[in-house]
Parts: structure tokens; C-alpha cells; sequence
């Protein structure tokens, strides 16, 4: 009995605790609220992804990656190429960030303004020189002599450290800002390179996943993305995120070696010429001409930097090739060549591609006068570095095929280079190092483009037919290039010379010899801005008491920033204190029509005075006490007192000798023991007893 009603019990618990499972359990979803949940998980993240993209937009996150920003001046908008776009391919906890020196471009274009972008790298940006000395200027100053009556535009886009992935970036964003025609020199940096295939900056070899990370990086989340896991990396491996040492291309090569024909310099090279060839398409589906540059490389100076034997030489068969060359190196030291080129021409028999060789049977050609022969050689040696910091002459080849193509003009800078090279073997006289022109060679580059624009379909060239040639000298004159501007660019070439791959001694910086070389490193250290060092050098030359070339200093730096009053103030005071009236009111007036300025239109108004020409100076010296109704400047007491003097003198000069004695007088009261003052009040009584 006992047992069946413990059963009974269990049931009745059993059944209960059923219950109260079934009144928990939930309805079954019906097909409807299936499909309407899953819509809702679709589309929630869609609309978080599209909310954070909007707000980033409207905050302006990642602006420091922008191309082109905007800015005001003297009331009017214009457009500038940001210096800190190097941002959107160089970590700056990992590298060295390029930046890029660029002059303003209006913002609403004007009909008479023409527009050039220079897409490239350090040589079209000019390396190792700055601003006035730099080939994008060198090419407006042309377009200035050439067409007067036209606003140009040349603005540079060179980028040091990138490739054609960049220039691809760049002429595609470019296009939205009217260019009458883009200029292209890039080819030197494919292997290292942002994004190169041999680059410690890069994401991969695929030249499709490559272009995908740079649509990707069009994208805010996506940066912010990027930017999170680059800074928990920068945190977690604090070794690998502090910034490296050394030049940017150190950074980038690492060393890494890429010999000819590689799978790696095959996918360079395509890459390139598919990069290349789509900026050319871009730019033409907008009607926008592209000149295509030529690349110059130093064939005749500059020895491998790497050589790499053939992949079938064997170790045994090395060992006897270095003898070799060093059997055909000391016969050359001895200036027997002939037998020199043969130990040469034999081991070129065995590993054709070993660049040393090549370039040491390049040299011995060239003793012997066989320039044909050593011009081969000397190709070879650069084709077959394993150091690719130079482009190859399949590079060339690329940019001549791709102009074919799609009817571009060439600027075919390497046959300028070559005419005005000793034996036609570019080298040293033209170059500074491997492949940076020395700034004859800049002249040359930008006198290439020029030419390049003249056979291209640009509209300012079919206007006017007549020459295009510009006389050295003048071309000189209107840059305003200095001693300073070229020790400048000198002696950055020398601390690079000093560094890998040219030599692996440790780095010794470069003593000043003089005072121009000590000002230029100021500037190259980092102590003094551009404008500021020519200011500095200028003092030093009035110090030594040389106007002419004090005068030189601040018309560099009016030439770069025409819109400047305080270099066009100080050139204005160096021909008023040397007796150049003429000039100095030209500069004074350039000065006033940049910024009112009281003070300065008071020492205008005293040389008008010295030149006789009293009208003009009253004028002059009444707005000057007047202070101008838009200046943020006032005269000193001192300064108000000449004046009104200045102003006394001419008015009497001019005869109205009536007003000159009101001032003379108000002047006397003011202070009775202006000597000034009493003189011309004496002159003027006497005048007035001479009439009666």
C-alpha cells in the first residue's frame, strides 16, 4: 500500500514539474517572424557599418590622408596639395613620412589660367634641392617667358619614397581638379617602394590585392580599422613599432636583393606597365593629356650596388670568376685595357649577368674609346643590379610602348640627358648619384617636358606656334636660384652619400667649410625654414657688407611667394640704401600692393621725394599718416614726425609754400628743439622775404 501511494506521488510530481516546463516553453516562431528576424540581422549591422562610415565622414576622420586641401588668402580660395599625404602609405611609428612642398592652385579656375600636375616621385619633386630650384619650377618659369599673359600652375605631386601605385592614386583624384595636362616621371622606386613587391611597406606581391587595399583605404571604417591594429601593434611589439633609423629607402629596401627576370621583377614590371597605362586611360576618358617621362639612371659612375651571379654558376665556378676579376681589375688599375677586357669579356662568357663585370668592361671600353661598346656594358651592369634602386632599360621600353599605345607624348628625358653627356654615357656630369639630377640636370629634365609639351595635344601649344627655345641666362635670372639654394642641395646630397647603400661606414655628418655651407645646414637640420635661411644668409652678406648678394637672397624668396611684403620691403630698403631709387620704389610699391603698411609707405614717400617727385610723395606720406584704413600697422611717434617733415618739404618744393609753413609750424609747437623742423621753417621765411 505504502509502495503504490509513494508511486502515485512521484506521478502527481512528475506531472507537475512537466507543467511547469510546458507554461515556460516558448511559442514556435512562425514563418513570418523567422524571415523578419533574419531581415533585422541582416540589415542591423549594414545600417551600425553605415551610421560609424557617416560619422566618421562628418568628423572628418583620416583628413591627414586627404590629397588636396583648401585654404584662404588675400580673399580669395585656392586649393594646395596636403605635405602630410605620405600619411596614407608611411606609419609613422615605422617610417620616415615623405612630405610634399606645393605652391596654392585656385580653387574656382580662372579661363586664363593653364594647370600642370608632376606626378612622381623625389626626382620630379626635385630631391635634393628645394622650391626655386626644383623642375616643376623650373618648367613654370619656362611657361612664364613663354606665355606672359597666362596664370601658370605647375604643381608637384612628387611623392619621395612611392611608385606608379601612387601616381595611379593620385592622377585619379587629380582629375576632379581641371588639369590642363598631367606630367609623369616614375619607374625608380617599383621593387621598394610603398607597396613595391620587394618593399618592407607592402601587402602582398598581387598587383589585384594591392589595388583592393587602396580602394579599401577610400573607406573610413576601414581606416579606423587599419589605424586600431596598427596602434595595438605599436603597443604589444614596442620593438618592431619604434621608428627605424636610416634614409626612407633603407627602410623600405631592407636589404632585400631582386635579381633579372625574377618572378619578383616580372610582377614589378607588369604592375608597373599596367599602372602606368591605366593613368594614362583615366586621365584621357576626362581629356586630360599625359606626357610620359623617360627615366634617367647613372650608367657610367656609379657601380652596382648588389651582384648577383647566375643561378647556374656553381660555388667552384665563383671562386674562379673572382679571380678573374680581380686579374682584369688590377691590369685596369695598370691602364692595360685591352687586357683588362678580356678577363672581363671571359667571365662575361660564363655569368653574363654579373653586374660588376659588366660595369668594370664598361670602364675599360670607355679608356680605349670604344663608347659604343662600353655604353652596352655599362646598360648591362645597371640592368643586372640585384639592388634595385635603379630602373632597368626594360623601364624605358614600358613607357615608349605605353605612349605608342594610347598616344601619349613622350618626354624623352633620357636622350636629352644622353646629348649632353660626355660619349652620350650618362654619368656624373649630370647626375648626383644614382639617379637624382644635379640642377643642370633639372634644367635639362624640365627643358625635356617642355619639349614634351609641345608635341602633345595641349591647347596652350596649339595657340602659340613660334619657338620654344629660352636663353639660358634668362631662365636663370627669373628662377633666382641662389649660392644658398644650391650648397642646400649639395651638401643633403653629401649626408646621403655618406649613408647605406653607398657605403656601410658609420654616418659622419658633413663639417661647413664656409658661410654658406654652415647657413645651408641650418635649413638642413631643421633649424630655420626655407624663407628664414635665406634671410639668415642675407644678413651674413650685409655683415660682409655685399648688397648685390643680400639683394639675391630676398628676391629668392619673393620669387617663390610673390604675395609676401616682407622680402619686397626689405629689397626696397637695400636699393634705397645703395641710391637705386627706381628699383626701390618698385619694390615698396609690390610690398604696399600685398599689405598696407604705413611704415612702408613712408619710406616710399621719402624716395619719391629724393627723386623729385613731390606730387606722388605728398600722396604717399598722407596715407601713411592717415595709417590706412585696412592696416593692422600705425606709425611711431618718431615715424609720424617724418612724415609730416617729408610731407613739409614737398609741398614747399612744389610751391605750396603756404601749407608747408602750417606743418612746419604745428611741428615747432609740438616740439620747439626740432632742428629738422627749424631749418626748413628758416628756408621757408627766406623764400617768402625773397618773393616780397
Amino acid at each position: 500500500m505504502d509502495e503504490r501511494v509513494s508511486i502515485t506521488r512521484k506521478n502527481i510530481a512528475v506531472k507537475h514539474t512537466e507543467k511547469k516546463i510546458s507554461s515556460r516553453t516558448p511559442a514556435v516562431l512562425t514563418g513570418r517572424m523567422k524571415r523578419t528576424f533574419l531581415i533585422v540581422t541582416l540589415i542591423l549591422p549594414v545600417l551600425l557599418f553605415t551610421g560609424l562610415e557617416i560619422g566618421l565622414r562628418i568628423f572628418r576622420y583620416g583628413s591627414a590622408y586627404d590629397l588636396v586641401k583648401n585654404i584662404s588668402s588675400g580673399g580669395k580660395e585656392y586649393f594646395y596639395i596636403n605635405p602630410t599625404v605620405g600619411k596614407r602609405y608611411f606609419d609613422p611609428a615605422r617610417y620616415f613620412v615623405p612630405q610634399i612642398y606645393s605652391g596654392n592652385f585656385e580653387a574656382v579656375k580662372s579661363k586664363n589660367t593653364f594647370r600642370i600636375f608632376i606626378l612622381g616621385e623625389s626626382t620630379p619633386a626635385g630631391f635634393p634641392y628645394q622650391y626655386n630650384a626644383t623642375p616643376a619650377r623650373i618648367l613654370q618659369k619656362q611657361l612664364e617667358i613663354l606665355f606672359p599673359e597666362k596664370n601658370i600652375e605647375v604643381v608637384n605631386v612628387g611623392l619621395t619614397g612611392t611608385n606608379s601605385y601612387t601616381v595611379l592614386e593620385f592622377a585619379a583624384e587629380l582629375t576632379e581638379y581641371q588639369p590642363d595636362a598631367f606630367i609623369v616621371y616614375s619607374g625608380q622606386n617599383e621593387f621598394y617602394g610603398a607597396l613595391g613587391v620587394s618593399s618592407t611597406n607592402s601587402v602582398g606581391s598581387g598587383r589585384w590585392l594591392i589595388r583592393l587595399y587602396q580602394t579599401l583605404r577610400k573607406v573610413k571604417t576601414f581606416v579606423l580599422v587599419e589605424n586600431s591594429l596598427n596602434a595595438i601593434s605599436h603597443n604589444l611589439f614596442t620593438s618592431q613599432s619604434a621608428a627605424y633609423s636610416g634614409t626612407l629607402m633603407q627602410q623600405l629596401a631592407s636589404d632585400k636583393a631582386v635579381a633579372m627576370n625574377s618572378q619578383a621583377y616580372r610582377n614589378a614590371l607588369e604592375a608597373y606597365e599596367k599602372n602606368i597605362s591605366e593613368t594614362v586611360r583615366i586621365a584621357s576618358e576626362k581629356g586630360i593629356p599625359v606626357i610620359l617621362s623617360t627615366l634617367v639612371t647613372n650608367e657610367g659612375s656609379m657601380p652596382p650596388f648588389v651582384s648577383l651571379h647566375d643561378a647556374s654558376v656553381r660555388d667552384g665556378e665563383k671562386k674562379e670568376l673572382d679571380s678573374l676579376l680581380e686579374s682584369g681589375y688590377a691590369l685596369q688599375q695598370n691602364k692595360k685595357y685591352s687586357e683588362s677586357i678580356g678577363c672581363y669579356q671571359s667571365i662575361a662568357a660564363k655569368d653574363p649577368s654579373w653586374a660588376i663585370a659588366q660595369f668594370r668592361l664598361g670602364q675599360s671600353y670607355e679608356q680605349i674609346g670604344n663608347y659604343d661598346s662600353a655604353l652596352i656594358a655599362f646598360g648591362r651592369a645597371r640592368d643586372n643590379d640585384g639592388l634595385r634602386f635603379r630602373a632597368s632599360s626594360e623601364f624605358n621600353t614600358v613607357i615608349r610602348r605605353v605612349a605608342a599605345l594610347q598616344g601619349s607624348s613622350i618626354a624623352d628625358v633620357e636622350s636629352t640627358f644622353r646629348a649632353h653627356s660626355p660619349n652620350r654615357i650618362i654619368g656624373a656630369s649630370l647626375l648626383w648619384e644614382h639617379v637624382h639630377p644635379t640642377f643642370t640636370g633639372y634644367v635639362f629634365l624640365a627643358k625635356s617636358w617642355l619639349e614634351g609639351l609641345a608635341r602633345s595635344p595641349v591647347v596652350l601649344f596649339q595657340e602659340k606656334k613660334s619657338s620654344y627655345t629660352i636663353p639660358d641666362s634668362l631662365l636663370v635670372d627669373k628662377l633666382k636660384v641662389t649660392a644658398l639654394d644650391l650648397e642646400i642641395g649639395s651638401m643633403t646630397m653629401k649626408g646621403l652619400l655618406r649613408r647605406w647603400p653607398f657605403t656601410n661606414e658609420p654616418y659622419i655628418d658633413v663639417v661647413p667649410q664656409n658661410n654658406v655651407q654652415q647657413t645651408a645646414q641650418m635649413f638642413i637640420k631643421g633649424k630655420l625654414r626655407w624663407n628664414e635661411t635665406h634671410y639668415e644668409m642675407a644678413e651674413v652678406y650685409l655683415r660682409e657688407n655685399d648688397v648685390a648678394n643680400a639683394l639675391n637672397e630676398y628676391e629668392s624668396v619673393s620669387a617663390m611667394y610673390p604675395s609676401d611684403p616682407f622680402p619686397l620691403t626689405r629689397i626696397g630698403d637695400l636699393y634705397s640704401a645703395v641710391q637705386e631709387h627706381e628699383e626701390a620704389i618698385k619694390a615698396y610699391t609690390r610690398s604696399l600692393a600685398q599689405q598696407e603698411n604705413p611704415s612702408v609707405r613712408l619710406k616710399l614717400g621719402f624716395i619719391l621725394v629724393k627723386v623729385q617727385l613731390y606730387s606722388e610723395a605728398i600722396e604717399e606720406l598722407a596715407k601713411a599718416m592717415n595709417g590706412g584704413s585696412n592696416s593692422a600697422f600705425r606709425l611711431t611717434p618718431e615715424q609720424f614726425d617724418e612724415a609730416q617733415f617729408y610731407s613739409a618739404v614737398a609741398l614747399f618744393k612744389s610751391g605750396k609754400v603756404d601749407e608747408a609753413a602750417s606743418i612746419i609750424s604745428i611741428m615747432l609747437q609740438q616740439d620747439p628743439d626740432n632742428g629738422k623742423a627749424h631749418r626748413l621753417f628758416e628756408e621757408i621765411r627766406s623764400f617768402r622775404s625773397s618773393k616780397k
